[in-house]
């Protein structure tokens, strides 16, 4: 039962990467097991299971990518068309501004946010402690 949560570890991850807007098929069809195993949420999950894993992803995303798209997946990008036909051009340009704001702000406050652990690592604090007693102070 333990080897089915961690196929379904290695799954979640492989979701999450497939989810990301830069994450492309070909990135997917590129990874290999030690590229898995480097990452932090794997590292405790051996070679086998995450080549089960991995081999499933790859042959479903291939076969996904080789197929042409049917009818109904030809008809969604017309509606998102048609949606984005009905903004006017400043809308689209707010629309555009606000996700490269959001993109660029959570890059810098993740990036703090590991400076910061890291700092704290180094003169052996354990950022979780302290998080606690700011939170018990308010």
């Amino acid at each position: 039962m333990a080897k089915l949560k961690k196929k379904q570890r290695v799954e979640k991850y492989l979701n999450q990467l497939m989810k990301g807007r830069f994450f492309t098929v070909d990135d997917l069809l590129s990874l290999t097991i030690r590229d898995l195993q480097e990452n932090t949420p794997l590292l405790d999950i051996s070679r086998p299971t995450i080549a089960v894993v991995l081999k499933t992803y790859k042959e479903r995303f291939k076969n996904k990518k080789n197929i042409p798209a049917s009818a109904g997946e030809k008809g969604q990008p017309l509606k998102i068309e048609n949606d984005l036909n009905n903004l006017s051009s400043e809308e689209i340009v707010k629309v555009r501004k606000m996700i490269d704001s959001f993109e660029t702000q959570m890059e810098d406050v993740l990036t703090t946010f590991e400076e910061l652990k890291s700092a704290l690592a180094d003169i052996g604090m354990d950022y979780r402690k302290l998080l606690a007693q700011y939170r018990a102070k308010l």
